[in-house]
């Protein structure tokens, strides 16, 4: 995937026109076909809580690679969440691995192993300190979406990777779904079905902006959790809908969401 500093958006615009990513492959995360290498099952707290039902667990191995997505909802041995862990994966499947999890995007701090008889059932009880900053529940669309957020928002529901284009690159920068996006940056995410996720986190106290070069477009995203922010110094700003595959006007950004921007001359990006 490459893409020349100063044509990146206007290539986007003339290529995405018909909803149409211009790198290969589709993003979608493949279904395992065959036994899991272990299934991983237990009970959910979030804050001294018990996650409320459709909390999203995901399974981690080697190198961070994601290796199991379950929600928490119906029950499994009187427990509220299961995951299968991709025996396809070396990352995944050999035993001793060391798994770690999330819940919602907020890390766990239960962690265990990939057992030594492949397929085991394994029981782990997740515990997680959530952020309990405000929050806004988006629902994106199937298909690429151009998505932001606050600073420590993850987009696990997503698959991996985002990609982002910033100031200086002449090819996207990937980012894991599990890692946390920077505010006042935009990502494109992919979803496979209509997703909701939960942004959430510190709201800025002020304006966040954004260093925009001379004649480049760059991604941004709405870096409040709950409210529109009205997007100031580009000359040119669209947005993505994924529905009608088209690109939009718009200076004004809602919560969870992300555009590309131009300044012909360069200068200072404002989102507030």
């Amino acid at each position: 995937m490459s893409l020349s500093r100063k044509a990146a958006g206007a290539a986007l615009v003339a290529a995405i026109g018909a909803g149409a990513m211009i790198f290969g492959g589709s993003g979608v995360v493949n279904a395992q076909s065959q036994p899991p290498a272990a299934r991983i099952f237990g009970s959910i707290s979030v804050n001294g809580q018990n996650a409320s039902s459709g909390a999203i667990v995901t399974a981690y191995g080697t190198n961070n690679t994601l290796c199991g997505t379950s929600t928490g909802q119906g029950v499994y041995n009187g427990t509220v969440y299961y995951v299968d862990i991709d025996s396809s994966q070396s990352a995944c499947n050999a035993a001793g691995t060391n798994l770690t999890f999330k819940v919602n995007g907020a890390a766990s701090s239960s962690t265990t192993q990939v057992p030594s008889v492949p397929g085991s059932a394994v029981q782990l009880n997740l515990t997680v300190t959530a952020n309990t900053g405000p929050s806004t529940v988006v629902t994106y669309n199937a298909g690429w979406n151009l998505v932001g957020g606050p600073s420590g928002q993850t987009f696990t529901q997503a698959a991996n990777p985002l990609y982002t284009f910033q100031a200086g690159d002449t090819n996207y920068e990937t980012v894991q779904n599990s890692t946390a996006i920077a505010a006042g940056k935009g990502y494109w995410a992919y979803f496979t079905a209509s997703t909701q996720v939960t942004i959430q986190g510190t709201a800025p106290t002020g304006a966040t902006t954004i260093s925009a070069p001379a004649g480049q477009y760059i991604q941004v995203g709405n870096p409040n959790p709950t409210n529109n922010v009205t997007i100031s110094g580009a000359d040119t700003v669209y947005t993505y809908d994924p529905v009608a595959g088209q690109y939009i006007a718009s200076t004004t950004l809602k919560p969870g969401q992300g555009a590309w921007v131009l300044s012909n001359a360069g200068g200072t990006i404002t989102l507030q």
